[in-house]
């Protein structure tokens, strides 16, 4: 990780600081140098759009399930994109790092509710009940855990 000669740790300082900059840039320089297992990471992609396109080719007959579908890929490659920033972002750059965890949050959140909705449809309405709460408490958690907490630490 960078540091900064004055303030590095500094949780108030924001993307304009011209230390963080020229953090941005050094970093941005590296960003090839230990990539890892980046077929790995193709291969998911190719596996999850794989499966996305053949679960769309079954729900042809039924929009909503086409619908459930395609917004579940998008909604999982925009929370993969997200978290490969996330993962890319320097300490340093605090107000980019805190809008990708609300980002993040707001994605897993839709997926969450997403499925709790379909796995609650076909449930009794006693488990329905504790499936909502369930997904109630991880979202909950969730927020909490990434952006409640955050002015301690990055």
């Amino acid at each position: 990780m960078s540091t900064a000669t004055s303030g590095g740790n500094d949780p108030g300082r924001t993307e304009g600081d011209g230390v963080e900059a020229g953090l941005l840039a050094a970093e941005a320089d590296k960003l090839g140098a230990d990539d890892g297992f980046r077929w790995m990471h193709v291969l998911v992609l190719v596996l999850l759009t794989i499966n996305t396109l053949l679960a769309l080719h079954r729900s042809t007959d039924d929009p909503w399930n086409a619908a459930f579908v395609v917004t579940s890929y998008a909604d999982l490659i925009s929370l993969f994109y997200c978290l490969r920033l996330f993962e890319r972002t320097p300490e340093a750059a605090v107000r980019t790092r805190r809008n990708l965890k609300k980002a993040v949050w707001c994605l897993s959140a839709l997926l969450v509710a997403m499925f709790s909705y379909r796995v609650a449809a076909v449930m009794p309405p006693a488990v329905a009940v504790i499936v909502w709460c369930m997904a109630g408490l991880t979202v909950s958690g969730g927020f909490y855990a990434l952006l409640l907490t955050m002015t301690s630490r990055n």
